[in-house]
C-alpha cells in the first residue's frame, strides 16, 4: 500500500498501471488498485522479487518521479541484495 499522505498528493497521477525503475534503469510494470482510497501496487510486483532473488520481508525505498514512474533508490536495492545473501 501506498502512503495515505502520497495517495493524497499524487493519487490522481496513478492510473492502472505503474513502473518500478531500478539504478540499473531495468523497469517493472505493476497492476495499480484503488481501494477505499488507498493504492496498492499489485500484479507484477513479484517480477522485482524473482529479477533480484529477494526471498522475505524486503523494504523498497521508492521515489516518485511522475507520470506513473517510480525510482527504486539504489542504496537501499544494494542493502537488500546484502540482506538476502546474508539469510542463507
Amino acid at each position: 500500500m501506498l502512503p495515505p499522505m502520497f495517495v493524497a498528493d499524487f493519487g490522481n497521477e496513478i492510473n492502472y498501471y505503474a513502473t518500478l525503475i531500478d539504478p540499473s534503469n531495468n523497469q517493472f510494470d505493476v497492476a495499480v488498485e484503488k481501494v477505499h482510497g488507498s493504492i496498492y501496487l499489485t500484479k507484477g510486483r513479484y517480477a522485482l522479487r524473482d529479477f533480484y532473488d529477494i526471498c522475505f520481508g524486503p523494504w523498497i525505498i521508492m521515489v516518485y518521479a511522475g507520470l506513473g514512474q517510480f525510482q527504486i533508490t539504489k542504496r537501499l536495492l544494494l542493502s537488500l541484495l546484502l540482506l538476502d545473501k546474508m539469510t542463507y
